[in-house]
């Protein structure tokens, strides 16, 4: 993880508080795994286009097809998980270091800290990190997705091809679009047909900075 354990550690020495040893290394699992599983997702079409460099058919009863088909996505859903689990490891790290164990670690929610950070007025730059990272896009579909499968049902899925006048020419495999109602509200969200392979860039990436300038 990019974050400085030095400077943490000093911070830890200055609050006479515990250094948060098991949360760091926790997130810098799960950072690790959604590495591995983002990689994972598209070397397995990789690999299954390399032995097929005279084509292939997409579908019907070509079975190495369907399992490299299935295996991507579910390299996917993987990388989703951990980067949802990444933000209840940043509120366990914050609510140790800045509100110096407020809450509980049962307790312990990414808005939970967000607001008693603001209730206290303290920490306006880590305030100002999360606000941003909670209402980004990417942090906004992770989530929805993330609880979606796993209190409720699966996001469908499909291999799609796109092209034509004004269309970006694009050929792979994409979640379809889903509805999620946040717990406690009652406006349901609608979140578009998403590419597998901007999951695991773009989205990840942008993650990814959020939790770094939290850090920073």
């Amino acid at each position: 993880m990019p974050w400085n354990y030095g400077e943490i550690r000093d911070l830890c020495n200055i609050k006479n508080v515990s250094f948060p040893e098991i949360y760091l290394e926790s997130l810098a699992w799960k950072h690790w795994k959604t590495k591995y599983h983002a990689e994972q997702a598209q070397k397995v079409w990789n690999r299954f286009k390399s032995a097929h460099p005279k084509g292939y058919e997409i579908g019907g009863r070509n079975q190495e097809w369907w399992d490299t088909y299935y295996a991507s996505f579910a390299e996917t859903e993987a990388t989703i998980q951990a980067l949802n689990e990444e933000a209840d490891i940043v509120a366990q790290i914050v609510n140790q270091l800045v509100l110096e164990g407020y809450f509980t670690e049962e307790e312990v929610a990414l808005g939970k800290v967000l607001d008693k950070l603001k209730t206290l007025k303290i920490a306006p730059n880590v305030v100002s990190s999360i606000e941003a990272f909670r209402s980004s896009k990417e942090f906004d579909y992770i989530n929805a997705f993330s609880n979606t499968v796993k209190h409720r049902s699966l996001v469908r899925k499909q291999w799609c091809a796109q092209g034509g006048e004004d269309i970006e020419e694009k050929e792979g495999v994409r979640f379809l679009d889903f509805e999620y109602k946040p717990r406690g509200s009652q406006k349901i969200k609608h979140f578009p047909a998403m590419w597998i392979s901007e999951v695991n860039t773009s989205y990840r990436n942008a993650l990814e900075k959020y939790i770094k300038k939290i850090g920073e």
